[in-house]
């Protein structure tokens, strides 16, 4: 575990904001201040690096900011998604789209205990006019690159309050208050541990804006495809069980479905029919049969699965499985987070 602390306190006014910038790219979350008075510029920014992830503290007084723009978001190191939870005082947050315009929905105002996100590629800008004492977890966004497409729908906005996100909350408010030295391997369990608790908090964040009605139409077909994805196999996966995931009703699940084009049976059977291809293509010889196959890909009658097989390809599953040279190349063209066999 790393430990780091910068104060602006015993830098010369005229030289604070540029110490600042630096502090900041070191706790591995760069931006560049918004200072309204240099003299009165004062900041105190405390860094941890626990496994993966960095927990940062900054207490900062009041009328100063923090700006990032989508221009200046080219760096060396990996970038990051940020979480930052206020612990005092308020904030306006808001998520930047080309030099300083603010992006669609404006700004969110920031209160003690809320949780807010912010990608690093992407521009953003804070700014409170009273002091404040705020927590910002720094997540590589290739740890959570399931999630990315989540996050992006969560951007700058105030999170939807469910039992993973209070969670989140907690481990951050514990982990960066541990005094003691954390050995390495616990440091990287404890990494893991958040990691997993915000990608939880990602997808029910995300399950709840796809279930808004003015949500965009391809936020719900994501939404879709990745419970597809995880429940494929099970044979009872339908509108009603689907539905209650995204707290739709099922007639406004289908509707919603038709004005993008598809419909739930048809991702269903896509996704369903893709995978069992794959598995023909690279089961060796003796291993899995067609009706293990068929089982494992939750089609109930082998007659049904073989039917909609050839209808799909041109073949049954069993002369595609006996055609030389399928072992090893299988392939799909549907994609769904949390894919399996």
């Amino acid at each position: 575990m790393t430990y780091n602390r910068w104060s602006t306190m015993h830098v010369a006014p005229l030289g604070r904001a540029q110490f600042w910038s630096y502090a900041s790219r070191e706790a591995q979350m760069p931006h560049t201040p918004l200072v309204a008075r240099p003299e009165r510029f004062e900041a105190v920014l405390t860094s941890r690096g626990v496994g993966a992830v960095v927990f940062n503290r900054i207490q900062m007084a009041a009328g100063h900011g923090m700006q990032r723009l989508q221009a200046g978001c080219q760096r060396a190191s990996p970038a990051s998604l940020l979480c930052l939870l206020y612990l005092k005082g308020r904030a306006r947050v808001s998520a930047l789209d080309g030099p300083g315009a603010a992006v669609a929905g404006g700004e969110s105002h920031a209160q003690p205990g809320q949780l807010f996100l912010l990608d690093e590629r992407c521009g953003y800008r804070i700014w409170q006019d009273e002091a404040v004492d705020l927590l910002v977890l720094a997540v590589p966004l290739a740890l959570i690159d399931s999630c990315a497409g989540m996050a992006s729908q969560l951007l700058a906005r105030s999170l939807p309050d469910c039992a993973s996100l209070q969670l989140l909350v907690q481990q951050m408010q514990l982990i960066h208050a541990w005094q003691a030295p954390l050995p390495e391997g616990e440091s990287a369990q404890l990494s893991d541990l958040v990691i997993n608790t915000l990608k939880t908090v990602l997808q029910a964040g995300a399950e709840r804006a796809a279930a808004r009605p003015d949500a965009p139409m391809h936020v719900l077909l994501c939404r879709v495809r990745q419970l597809i994805a995880r429940q494929y196999p099970d044979p009872a996966l339908g509108p009603e069980r689907v539905a209650s995931r995204l707290g739709l009703s099922v007639r406004s699940l289908q509707s919603r479905l038709s004005r993008e084009g598809t419909s739930l049976s048809a991702e269903l059977m896509d996704y369903r029919l893709e995978r069992a291809h794959a598995l023909l293509r690279a089961a060796k010889p003796g291993t899995l049969g067609v009706t293990e196959i068929s089982q494992r890909c939750g089609f109930n009658s082998l007659a049904h699965f073989s039917r909609r097989f050839r209808a799909r390809y041109g073949s049954t599953p069993l002369e595609l499985l006996r055609e030389p040279g399928a072992e090893g190349m299988g392939s799909s063209t549907w994609h769904g987070d949390g894919a399996g066999t």
